[in-house]
């Protein structure tokens, strides 16, 4: 049993139109344009569809005869003209643009294939050769209540809607200006009696600094603690840390950060660093300005 857009057609279903259709042995019926709507026809009339109406502007080729057969979900009209396939095709260019409908007809060797999406069906028309000239299929399948062009523009209208948020332009949040760069008066050594020179620089990234550097006859930890402390109580949170159990003439070092704004953002950053020397310890504290 086969299965189309989640029906379930039943094998005997295709059969059964074709015989009422017309003749199953003729080559009309195998081509793609008949078989594909046809498969949708069975399947629409397993789900009770009711059957379409041909629109009444989709007139045949004049002097044609025309046998319309009306299926529970479609209609089928054929006839043959001695007109050529090319004469076919124009007539049916112009009743689709009277219509106001794109036009966009498919050719094979063996036909030309004419689709279309219409309010009240699914059309297809296919123009192929015959022994008197040519030959015309028209079959003007009924849509699933949610295959219906006007649901389906409903649909799009909605998604449109919905993904209008994403079309507009998002631009960044102003940032604030960071202020010149300035050795701050609560910045001090931790020995009162040392007041080092500060030195001014640019690093590799373009980033202006500040420098200072001296020799503190405190312990390691002391100096480290004291910074901590001077950093948290002046906004310029600890961000990073050297761990207590660090080995005794290693090394250490604290960061603290402020914020101009929102994070990540412009911002000071204070990095002191305490080296172990014959005399106590080597202190450097680094400001740097990060504008961006």
């Amino acid at each position: 049993m086969a299965r189309l857009a989640g029906l379930s057609l039943a094998p005997g279903c295709m059969g059964r139109a074709l015989q009422r259709a017309g003749d199953p042995g003729r080559v009309w019926w195998r081509a793609p344009w008949i078989v594909g709507p046809l498969a949708l026809g069975c399947a629409l009339w397993m789900a009770g569809a009711e059957p379409p109406e041909m629109p009444a502007w989709l007139t045949p080729f004049p002097g044609a005869t025309v046998t319309t057969r009306v299926l529970t979900s479609f209609v089928l009209s054929r006839y043959e003209t001695t007109a050529s396939t090319d004469e076919v095709v124009e007539h049916y260019r112009a009743l689709f643009a009277t219509a106001g409908l794109p036009f966009h007809p498919g050719s094979n060797p063996l036909a030309t294939t004419i689709r279309g999406s219409l309010e009240e069906c699914d059309l297809s028309i296919g123009i192929g050769h015959s022994k008197t000239g040519t030959s015309v299929t028209v079959m003007c399948t009924a849509w699933p209540n949610h295959m219906s062009p006007a649901a389906r523009r409903e649909a799009e209208a909605k998604g449109i809607e919905g993904q209008a948020k994403f079309d507009r332009p998002v631009y960044p949040k102003p940032r604030p200006p960071i202020p010149p760069l300035a050795w701050p008066d609560w910045l001090t050594t931790c020995d009162p009696g040392i007041t080092p020179e500060i030195a001014s620089g640019v690093d590799r990234f373009r980033s202006k600094f500040l420098k200072a550097e001296f020799v503190s006859p405190q312990s390691r930890d002391a100096v480290l603690a004291f910074y901590t402390d001077l950093l948290n109580s002046h906004d310029y949170p600890v961000s990073l840390r050297s761990s207590p159990i660090t080995p005794p003439g290693k090394k250490v070092l604290v960061d603290g950060q402020h914020f101009f704004g929102e994070r990540p953002g412009p911002r000071f950053t204070v990095h002191v660093e305490v080296t172990p020397v014959s005399a106590g310890v080597d202190v450097q504290i680094l400001i740097t300005a990060h504008p961006f």
